[in-house]
């Protein structure tokens, strides 16, 4: 059948090589960077049931149809949320229990007595009183999810997509792990210990909440960060990495290839650390800063003030630009 042929493992394997090869390409002044991309890549590819999925071919027979999955009694706090093909939201509710609001849609024919029949075939729900797992690996269908989650704190949360975006919104938890190879991912006001996020074609987004480390890297895209973690690596290779900081931090490191790096932070925190840019320019309107000359590639950093904050910014062909949050 065609749409069980169109993406098989030989395409794992040329998707791989292909992206291997342009990490090598990258030239001796990007060779870590180079290796975060194949390994940025490979991680991803890595997090998807290959060998199921299919690509959904114009004027193939649909079906669509909505449904809600209620689990009115799950204590679980572990998350695991796999999806190939949709978008996956989170959200928190006033409920005991956990509810996944789904929008499918079947591509093709499917043998089974209902729609509803023969997207739990293509699926794996499996809820225990510890565990949550909601796995749509993709044959022919796709969901679009809305997960509503008790006020809890969760332990760890896993989200592997492969052509949708993530949106998680005022969870608390411990860890966060969140993957898409084609889409965004948005963290809004979550509280935890650590958030890993890896895309490969989307931006990162973090707005508010507290969190102890970020470990944020796309290739095509933005990472941005309006919060106040106590370490953070933000990497992208075709994108700009934005940091807006309103309190000290302990490290910061921004890296971009082939796009600006812009860093603010509050006037009265000390810094130490430094900046360097291989083909553009350090602009600078940090307060007891002196502005980098005109034509500068490396910039030490050396400031008084509360805290110890260190930061680290690079980038090949863009400009880094710092100043005040509160300027």
């Amino acid at each position: 059948k065609l749409g069980d042929k169109i993406l098989n493992d030989d395409w794992q394997k040329d998707a791989r090589d292909a992206f291997s090869e342009f990490g090598k390409n990258l030239g001796d002044a990007t060779t870590q960077l180079g290796g975060f991309v194949k390994d940025t890549v490979n991680n991803v590819l890595d997090n998807v049931d290959w060998k199921n999925v299919t690509i959904t071919v114009p004027g193939l027979a649909t079906e669509k149809f909505d449904h809600v999955f209620d689990f009115p009694d799950s204590q679980a706090t572990i998350l695991d949320v796999k999806v190939a093909n949709g978008d996956v939201k989170f959200k928190t509710w006033d409920q005991p229990g956990i509810q996944v609001a789904a929008a499918i849609k079947l591509y093709g024919k499917m043998d089974a007595a209902s729609p509803l029949d023969a997207f739990k075939d293509r699926s794996r729900i499996d809820v225990t009183d510890d565990h949550f797992s909601f796995q749509v690996p993709n044959k022919r269908v796709q969901a679009d999810l809305v997960i509503s989650l008790p006020k809890r704190s969760y332990d760890h949360v896993a989200v592997r997509l492969l052509n949708g975006s993530a949106d998680l919104t005022g969870i608390t938890g411990k860890d966060f792990y969140v993957k898409s190879t084609n889409g965004q991912m948005n963290f809004t006001h979550v509280d935890g210990v650590m958030i890993e996020s890896e895309g490969v074609n989307g931006s990162i987004k973090v707005q508010g909440g507290h969190t102890h480390d970020l470990l944020l890297t796309t290739v095509n895209g933005d990472v941005s960060v309006d919060a106040d973690p106590a370490t953070a690596a933000l990497k992208t290779v075709n994108g700009t990495v934005r940091a807006t900081y309103h309190t000290d931090f302990t490290t910061l490191e921004g890296t971009s290839m082939n796009g600006n790096v812009k860093v603010a932070v509050p006037s009265s925190i000390a810094l130490n650390g430094e900046v360097r840019t291989h083909f553009g320019s350090i602009k600078s309107r940090l307060s007891e800063v002196a502005e980098p000359a005109k034509g500068i590639k490396r910039l030490e950093l050396t400031r008084p003030g509360t805290g110890s904050s260190e930061m680290k910014l690079n980038t090949t062909s863009g400009n880094i630009q710092l100043k005040d949050s509160n300027d």
